[in-house]
């Protein structure tokens, strides 16, 4: 069960970095209301995630388990505050899993395969969520149904309008990623999502909204691993 949520944090929070990796003016912090219902073999429950954001890092937290993306290296850092531990994920890695020339290219329509298409479906609904005035999409990738309610209304949005073109060229040139580059369906839903809902196949519903959002100063050490965390040995992906 820990390694499903570790598992399920790390690609939430990539989908993140890939929607929210642009050329930000200022630090960001956000913060959702998680509601998880109905998830096979995990009991119902509400959690508060914070998100931190700069130009080059984010961090998300979420109950005890952390996860840092630093953008420039693409590596992912997922801590476990209560046991002060952490893995390491290196993204650029995953890509040289895959090898070179034929096999690269076997192995990109491998991962096509399974991915499947990826779709954004607008659609004609609105509904005002935690007072701004949003649209509806509909993203489907794999066997998931994701619900995005997003807003132009969100004072900071144009800072967050932009999709960073270099992360998204980044994924496009990694065959174990290239098929989870979401940028460009990204740029069809023109706003911040303010409510995402989450439907598992298994069953099972995630439901999280914007509660709060503001720029702040945020300190360096909010993107490293502390000094006193251990790396377990079950690390990912390392080079």
């Amino acid at each position: 069960m820990i390694f499903k949520k570790r598992t399920a944090c790390i690609l939430f929070s990539m989908v993140c970095f890939i929607f929210f990796a642009i050329p930000v003016y200022a630090d960001l912090f956000w913060q959702n209301v998680q509601e998880t219902t109905g998830m096979p073999g995990q009991s119902d429950e509400v959690q508060t995630v914070d998100y931190y954001f700069t130009e080059n890092a984010s961090r998300t937290e979420i109950g005890n388990m952390v996860t840092i993306m630093d953008f420039d290296s693409m590596t992912v850092y997922q801590l476990d505050m209560q046991a002060k531990t952490y893995h390491k994920i290196d993204l650029n890695a995953m890509g040289q899993m895959a090898g070179e020339g034929e096999d690269a290219e076997a192995f990109s329509n491998m991962m096509k395969q399974m991915m499947g298409e990826t779709k954004i479906i607008p659609t004609n609904e609105t509904r005002e969520i935690a007072g701004y005035d949003c649209k509806k999409y509909n993203l489907q990738v794999m066997m998931v149904q994701i619900e995005y309610w997003v807003t132009q209304d969100i004072d900071h949005y144009k800072e967050l309008k932009k999709i960073g073109e270099k992360m998204a060229k980044g994924f496009d040139k990694n065959p174990m990623m290239q098929h989870m580059n979401f940028a460009a369906h990204m740029k069809e839903m023109d706003g911040f999502p303010v409510q995402t809902i989450t439907r598992n196949p298994m069953g099972g519903t995630i439901i999280s909204t914007l509660k709060h959002i503001e720029k702040k100063k945020l300190s360096d050490e909010l993107f490293q691993v502390p000094s006193d965390y251990k790396l377990t040995d079950s690390e990912i992906f390392h080079r």
